[in-house]
Formats: structure tokens, sequence, C-alpha cells
């Protein structure tokens, strides 16, 4: 099979079609012709006023009157999808860099911490990707978490939206408002819920706060258990928690000297409450010899960390 095309002389002008696929359908007298549209094969057919089927025996003259404004208005439509989900993708870009927790099982980039969260400039890219794409629950959560941080309670309409599609960070971050009692009345039995419907669905943060709740007011072993699971994730919040309740003489097992590898950990990934410990025991002697340099070494670190206590205390 070959095809050929013509403009408005009668010359017939062959095109290098041999990956045209000839298809015959099966009891019938009709065959599928498909022809693979180059961008050579486009440019000369939108000036084409015909093109031709030949297999040597016989041809098929096809009228191709309008094909240029046709394909043109395709490769337009085309181009404009393109472009427009370009833009609709730069919406869900931006929420996920100005909103996105470093910690969400389903999250995308390495997220912001909360207290470098512009929350105007999140609420505006979250607001865009939830109106384009309004059954994401990651943008919900995401718009949720700039709402919340703008202090408005709107933050839960959000959250309970993403939570109708089981998104994890979701539930902690609900539990979390619960737990303080930020825009909801104060709940412990909500917020233990959530936790572990959190945790259940692989947030790592619900995780610990489940085991943290169970540790101060339920089943203590458990929620020790459970924190240890958080620990071996390496978050760092379980970790300097972990450290600090060691060096207190509160975790089973445990002597306080063996908390300087928890809290030493936690503190180079930016703990400053893990720092601050780090300079009292020390300063006390509690589970290590007592050491001056030491005591001022981790309360300068510490303050430089954001810690207020130790800036407090002239550091």
């Amino acid at each position: 099979m070959a095809l050929a095309y013509k403009n408005k002389d009668p010359k017939w002008y062959k095109l290098d079609a041999s990956k045209i696929d000839v298809t015959k359908v099966e009891g019938k007298s009709l065959y599928w012709v498909n022809i693979p549209l180059s961008n050579s094969i486009v440019t000369e057919m939108k000036s084409a006023s015909g093109f031709r089927f030949t297999d040597e025996k016989h041809f098929w003259d096809y009228s191709l009157n309008g094909s240029a404004k046709a394909i043109n208005t395709v490769q337009d439509k085309r181009a404009q999808a393109k472009e427009r989900n370009a833009t609709f993708e730069q919406y869900r870009s931006d929420c996920d860099r100005l909103a996105g927790h470093a910690w969400d099982p389903k999250g995308k980039g390495k997220g912001v911490a909360w207290g470098d969260i512009n929350a105007s400039a999140a609420i505006e890219a979250c607001t865009k990707a939830t109106n384009t794409w309004p059954y994401d629950a990651r943008m919900m959560y995401q718009l949720a978490r700039a709402y919340n941080k703008a202090n408005n309670k709107q933050a839960v309409y959000h959250l309970e939206r993403a939570i109708k599609f089981e998104y994890p960070a979701a539930y902690f971050h609900l539990g979390s408002l619960y737990d303080l009692g930020i825009f909801v009345t104060k709940d412990r039995t909500r917020a233990e819920t959530l936790y572990q419907q959190a945790a259940n669905r692989g947030s790592i943060p619900g995780l610990f706060e489940s085991g943290q709740m169970d540790f101060k007011y339920g089943n203590k072993k458990r929620g020790e258990d459970t924190i240890f699971r958080a620990v071996q994730q390496d978050y760092p919040i379980a970790i300097a928690f972990i450290g600090i309740e060691i060096s207190k003489g509160n975790v089973s097992n445990r002597t306080p000297s063996m908390a300087t590898g928890f809290l030493r950990k936690a503190a180079k990934m930016g703990r400053s409450d893990a720092s601050y410990r780090l300079a009292q025991m020390y300063k006390t002697g509690i589970g290590v010899s007592q050491n001056q340099s030491l005591y001022e070494e981790w309360m300068t670190f510490a303050a430089k960390q954001g810690n207020k206590k130790a800036k407090a205390a002239g550091f």
C-alpha cells in the first residue's frame, strides 16, 4: 500500500509511508489503514488538497479540503492543553513546596518546617491547587496546614475532607488539634483515636504521638515500645523525647547514662530540647561526669538552635 498527495496541480506526490499498517476487517470487504503521522507527513498534508491510497492495481482518492484548518486546530488545542496542564501541575508543586510536611508518608518534596511556613502564600497556592484538583487529598491536607499556621479554623474543615480520603497526615494533624484544643474542644480520647488511625496508615508522627499518649496516660510499657518504633524510623522528636525521659530515669531497663547517645543524635538533627537537656546533664552530673566546659558548649549550641531557656540563661 502506498500513499500520495496532491496540491492544486494534478500531479501526485508520493509520501514515504513505509510504516503504513493495513489490516483487513474480518468477514468484511473493509480495511483498517493506520498511518503514523510524522511531522513531515502532517506538514505536507496540511497544504494538500487530497490524498490517494494505491496498491498498484487500484487507487482510492480522498479530499482534504479544510485539512490545514483542522490540523492547525488540533495542534493548537494540544498546545493549549499542554500549557494548561503545566500550569495546573505548577499549582500542585507550589502547594507542596510551601505547605508540605517532611514526615507526610504521601508527601512530595522535602517539606517545610512549621516555623518557615508563609501562611498567606501557602493558602493562595494550595487554594488554586484544590480548586484545580478537587479530589487530591494531599492538597486538602496542605491547605489545612496553611490555614492552621494562619490561625484560621478553616483548617479543621479541610482536614476532615482529607480524612474522607483516608489521608494519613490529616489524621495526625487533626489529632494534634484535639490534643491541644486548637479550633476544637480539647478531647484526649478523640486525639488518641486519630493518632492511632494515622499510625495505622503509615504516619510516623502519628505513631510517636500514639506512643506518647500511652506513655503518659495509659500503658506505659506499650507506649515505650511504640515510641522506640518511631525512634527506629529516625524521627527526631521521638529520639529527643526518649533521650530526655531516659535521662530522667523514666524508661524501663534504661539508666540515665544511656540517654546521651539519643540526645546527641537528636541534637544533631536540630532538636534544641535535646541539646539543652545534654547541657543540664553535664551541669548536674546526672548520667555523666560534671563538666562545665561541655555544659557551656551544649548551652551555646542549644541557643543557636533557638532554645528559649538557653537564650534566657545568656547563651
